[in-house]
């Protein structure tokens, strides 16, 4: 994959207005980036990557997807936009994220003609915290995470495709309120998945996680739920490397944070395997146009 110059967005859409923890009225926001022949084409509808970045649900901005979305508008013509979503601690927290989230793809298929998308060509992209929001997305239907002040909810939030990458799911440590079923069914993809109350059929999932990763378990996990479930999941596990240079650590360790973006480290060679992985899989599944070669012996039924 060419390396692409990282840039700032072109735009921001408001997808949402909230009243923040002092009271005081929030915009929620979308940092946006155009494809290349967005204006020099205005008939044609784009598909759209939406980024949620990480951070544990308590912290984390756009720009951690500034380098994804660069790479999706220069390389894929696509549009791209990376979502402010509000932060939290706790259940009430995460529940909070996953509304808006849910919100964000139902803004952008709400207003899909006038901003010029292709509603059925939506994928759910995430790192670390923001692939457990991506996976909720398309998986977590408790009430509670909806909100009919905005969008109506017979508008879908579910994406054509959801992309994982280094994803957390690890909402609590207390092994106790994993234990309790309606909290792991509230925000928890794969107890959702595994407990037959997601939608039916799941969109395609691709992960990518470090085998040092303390999130492998759980992401090796939600991979093995989805197959059971019938579902389209492939993962790719990066082993550590001692013979690759790179500015940070990490991925040289295979642990959290090995597919950093591009904007973190511009020498972490597992990002653009990922980008390139990525366009495969999004062009076999009808996100992208068949442009790119797709080899025969890239599997995508397990």
């Amino acid at each position: 994959v060419d390396r692409v110059a990282i840039r700032a967005p072109d735009d921001k859409w408001t997808y949402k207005n909230v009243v923040d923890k002092e009271g005081k009225m929030r915009k929620l926001t979308m940092d946006v980036y155009y494809p290349t022949k967005y204006f020099s084409d205005p008939n044609s509808a784009y598909p759209v990557v939406v980024y949620f970045h990480g951070g544990g649900w308590i912290s984390g901005t756009t720009a951690i997807g500034w380098g994804h979305c660069s790479h999706y508008r220069s390389v894929h013509n696509a549009i791209c936009v990376s979502v402010d979503y509000r932060l939290g601690d706790g259940l009430d927290g995460i529940v909070q994220s996953i509304v808006d989230a849910k919100a964000a793809i139902r803004y952008l298929r709400h207003n899909s003609e006038s901003l010029r998308i292709d509603s059925n060509r939506i994928s759910a992209m995430g790192d670390s915290s923001g692939g457990h929001l991506a996976a909720a997305t398309a998986t977590v239907v408790d009430a509670s995470t909806n909100d009919d002040n905005f969008y109506e909810l017979g508008i879908s939030a579910i994406p054509d495709m959801v992309i994982m990458l280094n994803p957390f799911f690890e909402c609590f440590q207390d092994p106790l309120l994993y234990a309790n079923q309606n909290v792991t069914n509230l925000v928890w993809p794969e107890a959702v998945v595994r407990s037959r109350n997601a939608p039916s059929p799941l969109p395609p999932m691709i992960t990518f996680i470090g085998e040092a990763d303390g999130g492998y378990p759980f992401a090796q996990s939600f991979h093995e739920s989805l197959i059971a479930n019938g579902s389209q999941s492939l993962i790719y596990i990066t082993k550590k490397h001692l013979d690759i240079k790179c500015a940070k650590t990490n991925c040289l360790r295979a642990d959290h944070g090995v597919y950093s973006t591009a904007l973190e480290d511009g020498n972490n060679p597992n990002t653009y395997y990922a980008w390139h992985i990525i366009g495969l899989f999004m062009t076999l599944n009808g996100i992208l146009p068949s442009s790119e070669s797709v080899p025969s012996r890239f599997n995508i039924s397990s």
